[in-house]
């Protein structure tokens, strides 16, 4: 995650074109007025710049506070809890000697990251159906534009049935070694913080795989809290449908961008 941060901060121009809402500025940054609408209005939007640093501040010491909760609380918790229901079968992690095949970790790292996406699109789309869930859900949606800290920013209840539950029945059903379980784990963190970041980078190893969704439909679900409900496969959205409303909105965009209105 502190990889990410110089980059927000220094603005580099080879990052920043990779950007996903450039007409944004992130809501930590002063932004400059430079319009000649009189000293009221420069006011006004002063007021308005501060209230929104004000705003993303407040949000990040929530953010900090439900990762405390859910990274050191919930998730040993319920480790510990699916370790004792469902002991694992693998080899121990420390013994080089039995540690799984390429080719073993490779099918089921495949598994898991099927199940999991799977198990991540239905709990993630429940949480949208219904009002009652949706409570709990709401939290995640109160980043409009995602960066890092978004990527942890749910309400426990929300953590358990969308976040944890997923990755942990994962494991379960494959019961894959315990190496192959720490991979699938770095993976899952990944994958979230790549989804939030607000950048889309081509060179990301989660375009490398068939089905790879972008991080803008992430973002898209983010803004208008509708649609794109898997997380970095979207085969799950293309079977049960879920993506037609962004790949509308991407046709239009792309349409518009290839044909600019002509200056007066």
């Amino acid at each position: 995650m502190a990889v990410i941060f110089p980059i927000y901060w220094l603005e580099i121009p080879f990052f920043e074109q990779y950007k996903i809402d450039p007409d944004h500025p992130w809501p930590w940054k002063k932004q400059q007025n430079t319009t000649n609408s009189g000293s009221s209005s420069i006011s006004q939007s002063e007021q308005e710049n501060e209230a929104a640093r004000k705003l993303f501040w407040a949000m990040t010491k929530k953010s900090v506070q439900l990762m405390a909760i859910n990274q050191c609380l919930l998730i040993p918790l319920l480790t510990h809890m699916k370790h004792v229901m469902f002991p694992t079968s693998a080899p121990s992690f420390d013994v080089v000697e039995d540690w799984p095949s390429y080719w073993e970790m490779l099918t089921d790292n495949g598994s898991m990251c099927l199940l999991h996406e799977l198990g991540f699109y239905l709990s993630h789309r429940m949480m949208h159906s219904h009002k009652y869930l949706y409570q709990f859900h709401k939290v995640h949606h109160e980043y409009k534009q995602n960066n890092v800290m978004a990527a942890q920013h749910n309400h426990p209840i929300d953590y358990i049935l969308t976040i944890v539950g997923p990755a942990l029945l994962s494991t379960v059903i494959v019961n894959p070694h315990s190496v192959t379980q720490f991979q699938f784990a770095v993976w899952i963190l990944v994958t979230n913080l790549d989804d939030h970041c607000g950048y889309s980078f081509p060179w990301s190893p989660v375009r490398w795989f068939p089905f790879a969704s972008l991080t803008e439909q992430h973002e898209f679900h983010h803004a208008i809290n509708m649609g794109c409900f898997a997380s970095k496969l979207n085969i799950y959205d293309k079977i049960f449908d879920s993506e037609t409303t962004y790949l509308k909105w991407s046709k239009k965009r792309d349409a518009k961008s290839s044909h600019p209105a002509k200056e007066e």
